[in-house]
């Protein structure tokens, strides 16, 4: 017996998290304490952080909306700008501006920037100032599911509170927590400059996705559909516990007792032990004889007869059980629960396989279905890469380098696919700007779409 309503798929337990979590501090003390929670028991980003990593189709999108955004990495460039078109004039190769972004790991960050945002709505950079708070010399990703807000105060956020133990937090004076200040997130540079010369030397800037009465964090696009993750998680359970359990029974053998006195005719001397291994011997043959893959299609004798109640019967009786077991059960639930998903992250499941255009999991589309798609990820996830710039324009001014280097921008070269006909199966493109020597054929841009800063995707 299998209680399904066990299950975190079930419908029992739609609503509840991966895995229940629960905080020492006692529900009506939390609302005292001068950090705005997060869920009502300010565990929700632990609680949508496991069910991320229990979800394989939600783990997939939010990693792979991540790559496509990232691209190959951020490259510092010199933005011309003609009119209203703007081109790259040269890449930088300025040993500082390089060795910060090698020494700060830039590309690691901004992946998990993108991985935060998509995954849980918010994402937090940190930056740490010279001895003389005159530069940046470091900045880093903080983790997101451990950081809370500080409650409004005159309309302002002032800081951040930091913990990797929220479910263990006793109370304000806790020592598994500490604060970092916040930047004005509406005009970061002026707050630093500011703070900085105030002796400040560590800062908090957040950004977020925008949304309706969220005053301090914004929800993902996935936990729309909650429910239907609840379902692609519960729906791998239910299968397995059914694999685990499942009792798959081929023949009920019926041997009756007349057959043990026609076979042994000393059968009423054996006592109880002997009879017993007589039995086992027989069903051990019997067993042997009609399981297995060799066994298959094999005729089976059974010599003599009774009568009972008028009707003749063999001494063995072997009849067949019909396997009820479903080939695919619970698999186009799954396949739904994969697409709700996929449908609420903008994203099309055509890129991994998903496609079901011609049946479950089947794509009848050739290769342009998939690059077409993989174009539009990279041109939908824009909106992160403009973030992740607003890092690096803090961080290009408050150092100097937009005076050192005028028309200094941070973009994101791309490679999507092309069709063969083009004569490469490849072609490098840079969202937000492109050199202004590549041509088309007919004398035209072939990536004209460069938004501001050159963070705009201008794949064709």
């Amino acid at each position: 017996f299998i209680d399904m309503a066990a299950a975190p798929g079930s419908s029992a337990n739609f609503g509840s998290p991966a895995r229940e979590m629960k905080s020492v501090m006692p529900p009506e003390v939390m609302e005292y304490m001068p950090w705005a929670l997060w869920g009502a028991n300010n565990l929700l980003p632990q609680q949508m952080m496991k069910d991320i990593e229990t979800c394989g189709i939600l783990n997939t999108i939010i990693d792979g909306g991540a790559r496509f955004g990232l691209g190959e990495g951020l490259a510092p460039v010199i933005i011309k700008t003609d009119g209203g078109k703007k081109t790259i004039e040269k890449y930088v190769d300025d040993a500082e501006i390089l060795e910060a972004l090698e020494n700060n790991s830039a590309n690691e960050q901004n992946f998990a920037w993108m991985k935060d945002l998509l995954g849980m709505g918010n994402g937090m950079c940190r930056f740490m100032l010279n001895g003389d708070r005159t530069k940046i010399v470091q900045w880093k990703r903080d983790d997101i599911s451990e950081c809370r807000f500080s409650k409004k105060k005159n309309g302002k956020i002032s800081t951040v509170y930091h913990s990797a133990e929220w479910e263990y937090v006793a109370g304000e004076k806790d020592n598994r927590i500490f604060q970092i200040p916040l930047l004005n997130d509406h005009n970061p540079l002026e707050d630093l400059r500011e703070k900085a010369a105030r002796g400040v030397a560590e800062h908090n800037l957040s950004f977020r996705y925008p949304g309706w009465g969220k005053h301090y964090y914004s929800m993902p696009l996935w936990y729309a559909q909650y429910k239907w993750v609840k379902i692609a998680q519960g729906i791998p359970e239910m299968k397995a516990a059914l694999y685990e359990n499942n009792i798959r029974l081929k023949y009920m053998v019926i041997i009756y007792d007349k057959y043990w006195q026609y076979a042994f005719e000393n059968w009423e001397d054996l006592d109880e032990s002997e009879k017993e291994a007589e039995r086992n011997k027989l069903y051990d043959e019997i067993d042997s004889f009609l399981t297995g893959s060799k066994n298959a299609y094999k005729s089976i004798y059974v010599d003599g007869s009774i009568t009972i109640d008028g009707k003749t019967l063999q001494y063995i009786d072997i009849k067949p059980i019909e396997d009820t077991t479903k080939n695919g059960e619970l698999l186009p639930d799954s396949a739904a629960a994969n697409s709700e998903i996929a449908f609420a992250m903008l994203f099309n499941l055509a890129i991994v396989g998903g496609n079901q255009a011609s049946g479950l999991y089947e794509s009848s589309q050739g290769g342009s279905n998939v690059r077409e798609s993989i174009l539009m990820q990279i041109i939908i996830r824009e909106l992160e890469r403009m973030y992740i710039r607003k890092i690096y324009n803090v961080i290009k001014r408050f150092n100097g380098w937009d005076k050192k280097y005028p028309g200094l921008e941070f973009i994101i070269p791309a490679t999507i696919l092309t069709t063969l006909d083009t004569g490469s199966g490849s072609k490098p493109v840079n969202t937000g700007g492109i050199n202004n020597k590549e041509k088309q054929n007919d004398g035209t841009d072939p990536n004209s779409r460069g938004g501001e800063g050159g963070t705009g995707q201008g794949a064709q």
